[in-house]
């Protein structure tokens, strides 16, 4: 049953404009610990959760109902593609494997194709419906993520776009079987929830065809919006402008989520960032109360390829624009929509560029002033606000998300309250700033005390390499001092034990006094002579038993 615009159902309440659809691939259940949902529950307006089957992952489910009970929790599945070793793919790859002439499309010849569940069989969809619903119930989802759903394949998947072009009939029966694929899962489910994925451009109607779907289903991601990872033939006008349309023409008791995407090639800190305002900037031209945004490089966490990945956020989706007013408009070169409190603009990345005419001040993000007229360059997005943003506040991070570190646990002392963190040597790092900002906050405030006579602990920093290789870097603390070890880190990976240090700064840069110590160190200084240059604070590691009252992150 379709569930109405902003309801009191579980499966998707009104939400704010800032808070973000996430569609994560865990490399590991353990991969969504305490800190993971503490953020979730903060940021996220629906998880639709991919993890691989076996020991943790019912914890992992567990873990995050407890800490983020409000956020609707959708199961990763799959009905039309065989994508073995998640929870919802439990029994039916083996069960189509067992019986692949039966269970699998052909092409006229007999042949078949591996992967392709034979979605015009009746009981391979009654198979598939009974199996997902009996997972969802059991696993307490309040729903289902669908992935790679594609209607009509003349386009893609290859394989069975080319069955489409010579035989006449197949894409049409393909399409039907489809069709009666997500009304048996719909009475499998009842009212819980089905996403599916996607909305894509590959072709003429691709993207009416597939939006079909919502008939059925509640809700659908466009995978692509404004491009694939590796295309650098994209483009506003086949890759922005027809998912605008879809989300405008979509009912309002569906649910549309743009995914922006960042590139695998290498892009430093300010060129990822201004394409993710480019992206926001088009996505807030046909925004509206059952869209959603979200920006990363991969689906995965921790990131594998790109700058950022499935936990990634970015502070322009906590600009307050107040409710649009009309829909966008063409002209002069570029896209304009104006909101209450602001307004945003694109020059699209195909046209020429335009002049923005600015009735009155205006503030950026960051706080900058603009007025009159104003030259946007093509591949350029603004968001503009009437009033200037406040100054960007010092960020306390919750030590809640540390206390499930193997043996961590909360201590009394003269009143007050402190976590105690034993002796760890890797895999237990934790998250400090995550949302990506231009103004990001550089020094990093420690209330601990080190329980052993040497200490050490490892600070993780986002930077800009010049040769264009390496998006992270460690920073190895000591009571001697910061020193950055020259090795390229990928986020969430255990700290390298012994590395080449690459520069070596004094312990006046690490402030540290007796018993209860306030720590202090700056990105900047420690990287003020290196080749690379500090962005961000990502994540800590600690390497001893410590002692935890505070963590500050400061401008």
């Amino acid at each position: 049953m379709p569930f109405m615009a902003c309801s009191m159902m579980l499966a998707f309440p009104c939400v704010a404009q800032q808070q973000t659809p996430f569609w994560i691939a865990a490399s590991q259940p353990t991969r969504i610990d305490l800190q993971v949902s503490g953020i979730l529950k903060d940021y996220a307006s629906v998880v639709a959760l991919r993890m691989p089957a076996g020991r943790g992952d019912a914890e992992a489910v567990a873990r995050l109902r407890r800490r983020a009970s409000d956020v609707p929790l959708l199961m990763y599945a799959w009905v039309n593609r065989n994508i073995a070793g998640t929870p919802g793919s439990t029994g039916l790859s083996d069960w189509i494997e067992r019986n692949p002439h039966k269970y699998l499309i052909a092409s006229r010849g007999g042949k078949t194709i591996p992967g392709f569940g034979k979605v015009t069989d009746a009981g391979y969809r009654s198979r598939m419906a009974e199996t997902i619903g009996n997972a969802v119930r059991k696993g307490g989802y309040d729903g289902v993520a669908l992935d790679l759903l594609v209607r009509t394949p003349r386009y893609r998947p290859r394989p069975l776009a080319r069955l489409c072009a010579k035989e006449v009939d197949f894409c049409r029966a393909y399409a039907e079987g489809i069709d009666k694929m997500l009304q048996v899962l719909r009475q499998s489910l009842g009212q819980r929830t089905i996403l599916y994925n996607g909305l894509w451009n590959f072709g003429p109607d691709s993207v009416k065809d597939q939006a079909s779907l919502l008939s059925v289903a509640d809700a659908a991601i466009i995978e692509y919006f404004g491009g694939e990872p590796e295309d650098e033939s994209a483009s506003f006008s086949s890759d922005i402008q027809p998912y605008l349309e879809s989300m405008v023409s979509a009912s309002a008791d569906r649910r549309v989520y743009a995914f922006g995407r960042g590139r695998w090639s290498y892009t430093d800190y300010a060129e990822d960032y201004a394409r993710q305002r480019y992206l926001y900037a088009a996505y807030l031209l046909a925004a509206g109360p059952h869209t959603a945004f979200k920006y990363h490089a991969t689906f995965q966490h921790p990131t594998v390829r790109g700058r950022s990945g499935g936990l990634s956020v970015y502070a322009d989706w906590r600009v307050s624009l107040g409710p649009a007013e009309g829909r966008f408009r063409a002209h002069d070169g570029l896209f304009t929509r104006q909101y209450r409190s602001g307004l945003v603009a694109v020059a699209p990345d195909d046209g020429e560029g335009g002049v923005l005419s600015l009735q009155g001040e205006y503030y950026t993000p960051e706080g900058d002033r603009m007025s009159g007229r104003r030259v946007l360059l093509p591949g350029t997005g603004v968001i503009l606000q009437r009033s200037a943003p406040p100054e960007r506040s010092p960020l306390r991070i919750d030590l809640t998300g540390f206390s499930d570190l193997p043996g961590a646990a909360m201590q009394s002392e003269n009143g007050g309250r402190y976590l105690s963190i034993p002796a760890r040597e890797e895999g237990s790092e934790r998250l400090l700033d995550i949302e990506r900002s231009m103004t990001p906050r550089s020094t990093v405030r420690l209330s601990w005390r080190p329980t052993a006579r040497h200490w050490e602990f490892y600070l993780r920093a986002e930077v800009d390499d010049p040769q264009r290789r390496q998006e992270f870097a460690w920073v190895k603390v000591t009571e001697g001092g910061a020193s950055i070890i020259a090795a390229p880190a990928q986020p969430r990976w255990p700290a390298p034990s012994s590395q080449k240090v690459q520069r070596q700064v004094g312990a006046s840069e690490v402030a540290l006094a007796p018993e209860w110590a306030s720590l202090s160190v700056d990105g900047r200084s420690v990287f003020s002579d290196s080749s690379l240059s500090f962005r961000r604070w990502h994540g800590i590691q600690f390497a001893g038993p410590v002692g935890l009252r505070e963590i500050r992150l400061e401008s």
